[in-house]
């Protein structure tokens, strides 16, 4: 079992948790075969009712995440979708998916007035192990770093630059040839 199949295990267990058990308020759809979704505004109750630490959840809900809405929105890797159950968050009333922006930055989509459970460290650990599988399974890197620049972009845009600096530095080290490339083509 590779990283993001240990991520991925652990957040479908929690959402087998959570069917089973209901918590309050938790608003969530699908089955562990077609995967798992929560809706944006059952996120943090999601993380604060998880049965691991709290950090962790938050972690492996970004990491998984990134990697599971660059597959969603990039045309042509459905294998991984084959592959993977990933855990998606959906719009409230429009089931579009959210972009991971929404889980990492602590004033957005507030639960009970704040966002709790951050630790940067852990969270670029297990983005790292997520998207090092992510390489090595996707046949063409620069599509997913993109996308991944996108998300990143859209969290420094939220002021949130902890966060983007963290998850950019593990990018780029991850993608280091997309990056080049990357940079490469903005210079001309």
């Amino acid at each position: 079992m590779n990283q993001l199949e240990e991520q991925l295990d652990y957040l479908n267990y929690l959402c087998e948790v959570h069917r089973a058990k209901p918590r309050h308020h938790l608003v969530m759809s699908g089955t562990p075969e077609s995967g798992f979704g929560l809706c944006s505004c059952s996120t943090e109750r999601f993380i604060n009712f998880s049965s691991r630490t709290n950090c962790e959840t938050r972690a492996a809900l970004l990491s998984t995440w990134m990697v599971g809405y660059a597959v969603n929105t990039l045309y042509g890797i459905s294998y991984l979708k084959d592959r993977y159950s990933f855990i998606t968050v959906i719009g409230h009333g429009n089931y579009e998916y959210q972009c991971p922006s929404w889980i990492i930055s602590p004033g957005f989509g507030a639960y009970e007035g704040g966002k709790t459970w951050f630790d940067y460290g852990l969270i670029g650990d297990y983005f790292e192990e997520a998207i090092l599988v992510a390489r090595d399974e996707v046949k063409d890197g620069h599509y997913h770093y993109n996308m991944c620049m996108l998300f990143l972009d859209s969290i420094k845009n939220m002021k949130d630059e902890t966060a983007q600096q963290c998850l950019t530095a593990k990018l780029e080290y991850v993608f280091e040839e997309e990056m080049y490339a990357h940079q490469s083509r903005m210079r001309r």
